[in-house]
């Protein structure tokens, strides 16, 4: 909770209200293990209205100038597609959580080190999806810039995955491009 908190002492008003104090203590505990126990649940009733209002009489795409008579049916077609689908997707999550087959998926060598709770690492890497925002916040020497600058970096991602080409070539490779980036 140390972390996450530490992103807004640029507001101490804002700390006392999160945290319940001056510093993480046991209301801060509570707080933040009622926040991840609720937020799942947020989540998942505002995914079943989305998908309840997307496909309430059928889906298609009504820019491909296509009737409605070739609509696909949400109930028979999509339900049992993505019935299918869960059904492998959990079958493969079962034989890896059960066997470890696949090394991609069996984390960081430094997971299996017993910890020492006397002793900090020498060094702590996030892992590869957050360096590029573990990267721009130790850019900047003080945390509000950080964060203006993570901030930034994520306006500008989201503009240029927003933004589409009219021509369909370039829109593939603008699709490519993004997507590079992104990775990077």
């Amino acid at each position: 909770a140390t972390v996450i908190t530490n992103l807004f002492y640029w507001a101490p008003n804002l700390v006392i209200v999160l945290l319940g104090g001056y510093s993480v203590s046991e209301p801060t505990l509570q707080r933040f293990y009622i926040l991840h126990f609720i937020l799942p649940f947020v989540l998942l009733i505002i995914v079943v209205i989305h998908i309840y209002y997307l496909h309430r009489s059928s889906s298609t795409n009504p820019l491909s100038g296509i009737d409605s008579w070739y609509v696909t049916r949400f109930y028979p077609v999509v339900i049992f597609s993505d019935l299918k689908m869960l059904t492998t997707l959990f079958v493969v999550l079962g034989i890896q959580l059960t066997y470890g087959v696949i090394p991609l998926f069996q984390g960081d060598c430094d997971n299996s080190i017993v910890s020492n709770p006397l002793q900090t690492p020498l060094h702590i890497v996030p892992e590869w999806y957050l360096l590029t925002f573990y990267a721009t916040l130790k850019l900047f020497p003080s945390k509000l810039s950080g964060l203006i600058a993570m901030g930034a970096l994520l306006q500008s991602l989201i503009l240029i995955v927003e933004s589409r080409a009219l021509s369909p070539v370039i829109a593939c490779v603008h699709y490519h491009r993004v997507w590079s980036i992104i990775s990077i």
